[in-house]
C-alpha cells in the first residue's frame, strides 16, 4: 500500500484546534453533555452523515476475521447493533456515562455495556477484543493521545478510528469538538502505539463537504435544535435525509475532504 493510500506523510502539524468555548466565528457555544446526546433519538438513525459512516465501517469490518468487537463511545448503539446482527459476533460497548449505558442496554440486549472514561481507563481486568472501534470520539477528548493509548491496550488485533479532519466550524464546536485531525498525525500516532496502518482514507468531497458547509451557514444553534430532538422524524425529514444520504455515494470517486477513516492491525511481535 503506497503513501497516498495510507496517508503517511511528512507533516509538521496535525490537529486543528481553537480556544475552548468558541466556534470558527468566535461565537460562544455550549457543547451538549453525554446524557443529552443519548436522547437524540431518530436523528442518529436517519441523519445522513452518521448513517453513511456506519455503512462504511461495516464494509471495512466485513473483511476482517474477528469474533468480538468493542464500540468505544456508543452513546447510541446503532453501529454496535448492526455489527453484531450482520456479522454474528459478540458485541461490547462503552461510554463515559452510566446513565447513557442504561438507556442503550435495551437496544442491544445481547451486548455487554460498561461506563468508563477512555481518557483514564480501559475495560476492566485488562480485557482485550479482536476489534476496537472508536468512531467520532477522539475529537471530544483533550488528552486524545492518552485515549489512543488506551484504545490500543484494549485491542487484540485491529483498531478502527474515524475522526473529523479540516477546520472546526461552529456546528462542530457546538457538539463538543475540541480538535480535528490531520491524517499523517493520526496514522503516525497509531504506529507509535504498535499498529500497522492497513487502510487510511479521507472522504467526503464534494457532497459531504457541501452538506457540512450549508449546515454551518444556516446557523449552528438552529441546526443543533433541529438535530438534538427526541421527536420522531417526519416523512419529510426522512425523505430529505435519504436524498442527502444518496448524494454521498458520489464522494467515493474522490480521496479527500474532512472525514478520516483509519484501520490498523496490531503488531503483536513488538
Amino acid at each position: 500500500m503506497n503513501d497516498s493510500e495510507t496517508g503517511i506523510e511528512n507533516a509538521s502539524h496535525g490537529v486543528a484546534a481553537e480556544e475552548p468555548g468558541t466556534g470558527t466565528s468566535g461565537t460562544e457555544v455550549q457543547a451538549p453533555g453525554p446524557n443529552e446526546i443519548a436522547l437524540w433519538g431518530e436523528a442518529h438513525t436517519y441523519s445522513p452523515a452518521p448513517r453513511y459512516r456506519r455503512r462504511k465501517i461495516l464494509r471495512l469490518v466485513k473483511r476482517l476475521e474477528i469474533n468480538d468487537v468493542l464500540d468505544v463511545g456508543c452513546g447510541q448503539p446503532l453501529l454496535l447493533r448492526e455489527l453484531t446482527e450482520r456479522l454474528d459476533i459478540k458485541g461490547f460497548g462503552c461510554d463515559v456515562s452510566e446513565e447513557v449505558m442504561e438507556v442503550c442496554r435495551p437496544m442491544v440486549p445481547g451486548c455487554e455495556l460498561k461506563a468508563f472514561d477512555l481518557g483514564q481507563d480501559t475495560w476492566p481486568d485488562n480485557r482485550q477484543f479482536d476489534l476496537v472501534i472508536s468512531s467520532e470520539v477522539l475529537e471530544h477528548i483533550p488528552e486524545w493521545g492518552v485515549a489512543l493509548r488506551n484504545l490500543g491496550k484494549m485491542s487484540r488485533n485491529y483498531l478502527l478510528i474515524t475522526v473529523p479532519s479540516g477546520k472546526i466550524r461552529d456546528t462542530d464546536r457546538l457538539v463538543g469538538h475540541i480538535q480535528h485531525f490531520d491524517r499523517s498525525l493520526l496514522t503516525g500516532a497509531m504506529e507509535q502505539e504498535g499498529f500497522e496502518v492497513i487502510y487510511a482514507r479521507q472522504w467526503g468531497f464534494p457532497m459531504h463537504t457541501l452538506y457540512r458547509s450549508l449546515i454551518n451557514k444556516l446557523g449552528a444553534e438552529r441546526m443543533y435544535e433541529s438535530f438534538a430532538s427526541s421527536e420522531k422524524y417526519t416523512q419529510r425529514k426522512k425523505a430529505i435525509s435519504q436524498l442527502i444520504y444518496g448524494s454521498f455515494f458520489a464522494n467515493n470517486i474522490f480521496r479527500t475532504s474532512e472525514q478520516l477513516y483509519v484501520l490498523a492491525k496490531k503488531d503483536n511481535d513488538r
